[in-house]
């Protein structure tokens, strides 16, 4: 038996370019909705700024658009019962809806020209050269970005902003409005692992200690309160997102195992390019899930 207790969270949040949208005359702050955000994208269309950069090659990326809408449309429940085979299970309407408000994303044709042929890392840097105005990935990039951009030093802070998933107006099952999706890194011991390696966790992942390296900007901390001791704007932003929010769900190409994990990768691509139906997305996951 093995017992685990996480260290730190991290959070998927649209990465803004603030000098582009301040082109485009767009308030962040009005960005609240799923409505508002498509609206915002095509104000960027008309202003002829690329609204958003994504590394479609490597899927990943593109699940997270997937993930969130479900969320947004299920609520915090959603997977959990999809899992245990309720309402439909994966075909349940929230991710059918999930896959509908995706494509009317991609029918916008919001994303870089050649988006399927780009890697996550080189979209990273694309976004860090300044090549489009959202990039929607985790809070991790904040410094990897910068390093893949061209001259190794990306956008300034100032010209930097996160924004949450916005919500669902109207939502199949209300209550993921808050929701967060990301990860969450951890410890685990077996049970018969010898009494320090309890008291080194214990120790690791203490308040005092979670603060330390909120501080140092090694993490995000897990411990509530700990994170008055982030300094840097956005990992402070990102830590009042995940105590605000009313579930926390991990990437779901981990949680549902590798298998399904793949299917819901690989979905998600073919979503973005019109390949299939909505439909037809949620009940290949479904399957993928019964005969894992």
């Amino acid at each position: 038996m093995l017992y685990g207790l996480p260290q730190y969270p991290t959070e998927v949040v649209f990465w803004t370019n603030t000098a582009l949208t301040e082109q485009a005359g767009i308030d962040l702050e009005a960005i609240g909705t799923w409505e508002d955000f498509l609206a915002s994208v095509q104000t960027l269309k008309d202003a002829g700024i690329t609204p958003i950069i994504a590394g479609g090659q490597d899927k990943w990326p593109l699940h997270f658009y997937w993930s969130y809408l479900a969320l947004r449309e299920g609520g915090p429940d959603a997977v959990a019962k999809a899992m245990a085979g309720e309402d439909g299970g994966f075909e349940n309407a929230a991710f059918i809806e999930a896959g509908k408000e995706f494509q009317r994303l991609t029918e916008m044709e919001p994303f870089q020209p050649g988006f399927m042929g780009t890697t996550y890392e080189t979209a990273s840097g694309m976004f860090a050269d300044g090549e489009g105005a959202f990039h929607l990935m985790g809070d991790w990039d904040y410094l990897p970005m910068r390093e893949r951009s061209t001259s190794g030093e990306g956008l300034p802070d100032e010209q930097l902003a996160i924004i949450s998933f916005p919500a669902i107006s109207d939502p199949v099952t209300p209550g993921g409005e808050t929701a967060t999706l990301g990860g969450i890194n951890g410890w685990a011991v077996s049970n018969s692992a010898e009494p320090e390696a309890v008291e080194f966790l214990a120790f690791m992942l203490n308040a005092e200690n979670q603060r330390e390296g909120g501080r140092q900007e090694l993490f995000i901390p897990i411990v509530k309160g700990a994170g008055d001791a982030l300094e840097n704007p956005f990992f402070a932003e990102v830590a009042e997102h995940i105590g605000n929010s009313s579930y926390h769900q991990i990437f779901l190409d981990q949680f549902l195992g590798a298998s399904v994990g793949a299917t819901v990768n690989d979905a998600s691509a073919d979503l973005a390019q019109g390949a299939i139906t909505p439909e037809d997305a949620a009940a290949q996951i479904q399957e993928a899930w019964d005969f894992r």
